[in-house]
């Protein structure tokens, strides 16, 4: 029998990852003040990759490259930048 193992494994020995966080935010809010606190408590770094207008102008969509402290995270860290306010969307995508 033959198995085909991805060539990457998406999670570090140490319970970490890295992928990709898009946040839909309404304008008119700061994002590094914003997200400061929850992406020091789950990240262990993050880059700002791409800033895009959405929603005619209305609001902003940013793009980091992260790599996540502990995968056991995932859902919370989505959970709490989804009720942040000015939040309209989130998106983690695990390389």
């Amino acid at each position: 029998m033959l198995l085909n193992y991805p060539k990457k494994r998406p999670f570090k020995a140490n319970g970490s990852a890295d992928g990709s966080l898009t946040i839909r935010l309404g304008l008119g809010r700061d994002p590094e003040a914003l997200f400061q606190s929850l992406f020091g408590q789950y990240l262990t770094s993050h880059r700002l990759m791409h800033i895009e207008t959405t929603r005619q102008g209305a609001a902003l969509e940013l793009t980091y490259r992260v790599r996540l402290l502990s995968v056991a995270g995932l859902t919370t860290l989505v959970s709490e930048l989804n009720r942040t306010d000015g939040v309209q969307s989130v998106d983690l995508r695990i390389d």
